[in-house]
């Protein structure tokens, strides 16, 4: 394989000039020759970034003139950088700017040059350093690094909590920089609610402790406007304007919302909660309540239609408004999906009961109905957006992190309707759920070749797919019966890292109670596709009883280990 070219490139825009290199310096391996900028790279993965991730995944934490000299001045920003979007860049421009025609090579290059710099100064907090910390995380995720992921995003975390960024403790600082102190934190927060979903682990960041105003507009943020101080409790009840606000509080509203019922489905609070989902004092009903006032209050021109999504499109927000529907409608799915009663062949009928006193087989008609109706809107929306080609400008709203959670929230509840002999359930709802299904397997697959994450995700949708023909139809797939496969190796590093093993930090055999926990790992465990389904298959053939033991779920037992996206 031929290396990238390591000429040394002048300061001039595009180009980013290493430390100097000691041979006694800890800086000497990271900066040696070949891992040095081609002149335009940085120029050409910013703008990649800017129309790919930096309003939704990074709520805008900088002004876009600053951040793009920062890029210039900063190795380590400058690197993650490239190993973020070098994915995005055309074959051609891959071979004209790095001299290497395979786009893998250079990625896993970069990203193994980035993540050498961020080692570098990971403990030295400072704002250009959590942004630093969080674009790399992206990296690793989207290159399918999950422990690098789940790690890197901790230390920017980290910086943020020692830095107090989520106070606002900044009267020393401009107000420009007030507002960016902000907007890096909600990014930190934003991280955190997506990892721990993704990875199945409690979510590091509590609201209890955020005292910080939400993000102003980019206008107010250029003309070095002071807040107005709304936060996510208050700022849909102050009668702010839409031309005040933008679309980002209401983002980051559904993205606390979607969290909050995601925690109650990760954390399997129904084991727990001594209340029913209907009674006005439990913490469902609570959190359910409070999604459904929040979305069904939204103002004419921001409710969901077709319209108001162009018009957002035209304003630059396109994004930001598709993930604020999608992840409010998800987010009824992930909550009310774990009171879905899965009576497939396999289920030995018994009298258990959850923590509230309900049977695992009760119906509950307007917790199916609520999650019927949302699972088959987000279908509907996706399938609009995939087939209308709205994204002719190459901007894909889809393609987005959030996009992948709505999507993997109603995966469970689609494949309920298309399986569950439910009297809710019609024949024209069962015939949307398999197009809605297929629609997602398409779109998770077209991802695939600049997203190596997405093939875990698609493996997730056909884990859970295998595992409910088999229970339903009988219908087994073959690799419920074939020998393990070994998983791939993300990079030639993998292998001297640590992941938890059966007898060594996880649990060595499946003892889940019924086919809905099982669902649940599946769900969360990308590895279960060789590891564990076979396994679920034997259970499957042995009956299971509905009996829930606590002890199986203790805290330890409900994080994954970072490696299911090996």
């Amino acid at each position: 394989m031929d290396s990238i070219p390591s000429t040394l490139i002048g300061q001039v825009p595009g180009s980013v000039v290493p430390h100097e290199a000691n041979g006694n310096d800890r800086l000497s391996i990271a900066s040696s020759p070949h891992h040095l900028l081609p002149e335009g790279a940085v120029h050409a993965c910013l703008g990649l970034f800017f129309q790919r991730h930096f309003a939704t995944d990074f709520c805008c934490f900088d002004i876009r003139v600053v951040f793009e000299g920062k890029c210039h001045q900063n190795e380590s920003l400058a690197f993650a950088i490239v190993a973020l979007c070098v994915r995005y860049l055309t074959l051609e421009s891959v071979q004209d700017l790095f001299g290497q025609p395979d786009p893998k090579y250079v990625e896993r290059h970069y990203l193994r040059a980035a993540r050498e710099r961020f080692k570098l100064v990971s403990d030295e907090p400072s704002i250009i350093n959590v942004q630093t910390g969080l674009v790399l995380a992206l990296a690793e995720l989207l290159a399918s690094n999950g422990l690098q992921y789940w790690m890197t995003t901790g230390i920017a975390i980290r910086m943020a909590q020692y830095m107090r960024l989520n106070k606002e403790y900044n009267e020393g600082v401009t107000v420009q920089m007030q507002e960016i102190r902000r907007r890096v934190f909600w990014s930190c927060w934003v991280f955190d609610r997506t990892s721990a979903y993704l990875l199945n682990k409690p979510r590091t960041l509590s609201l209890a402790n955020v005292a910080i105003a939400l993000p102003n507009t980019e206008a107010a943020l250029v003309h070095h406007e002071v807040t107005k101080g709304w936060t996510l409790d208050d700022f849909h009840k102050m009668n702010a304007r839409m031309s005040e606000t933008g679309m980002t509080p209401y983002y980051l509203k559904a993205v606390s919302l979607w969290s909050d019922l995601a925690d109650f489905s990760v954390c399997r609070r129904r084991l727990r909660d001594n209340l029913p989902p209907t009674e006005p004092r439990s913490a469902f009903y609570k959190l359910n309540g409070e999604l459904s006032q929040w979305y069904n209050a939204l103002e004419p021109t921001i409710s969901w239609s077709v319209p108001n999504f162009e018009m957002q499109r035209h304003l630059g927000q396109g994004s930001l408004f598709l993930a604020t529907h999608l992840l409010s409608r998800s987010a009824v799915c992930v909550g009310h999906q774990c009171y879905l009663p899965h009576l497939d062949n396999y289920t030995v009928l018994s009298g258990s009961i959850d923590a509230a006193g309900w049977s695992y087989l009760h119906r509950e008609e307007s917790l199916i109905e609520a999650c019927i109706s949302n699972a088959l809107s987000v279908g509907e929306i996706l399938t609009w957006a995939v087939a209308a080609q709205v994204f002719q400008d190459h901007n894909d709203h889809l393609q987005r992190l959030w996009a992948a959670k709505s999507i993997l929230s109603i995966v469970r509840s689609l494949l309920w309707i298309r399986h569950a002999t439910d009297p809710k359930v019609s024949e024209t709802m069962q015939g949307l759920a398999v197009k809605y299904l297929d629609v997602i397997s398409r779109l998770l697959s077209s991802w695939i070749g600049q997203w190596k994450v997405a093939k875990q995700w698609l493996s997730i949708v056909e884990a859970l797919s295998a595992l409910c023909n088999a229970a339903y139809l009988g219908d087994i797939d073959e690799s419920l019966l074939a020998p393990q496969a070994p998983n791939e190796s993300p990079d030639e590093d993998a292998s001297k890292q640590f992941y938890p093993r059966p007898g060594n930090g996880q649990r060595s055999t499946i003892n889940d109670p019924n086919l809905l926990s099982s669902l649940d790992l599946a769900g969360c465990d990308t590895t279960s596709k060789h590891r564990d389904l076979q396994s679920i298959w034997w259970q499957l053939t042995g009956g299971w009883p509905f009996r829930v033991s606590l002890e199986a779920y203790t805290d330890d037992d409900q994080t994954i280990d970072p490696s299911i996206f090996e």
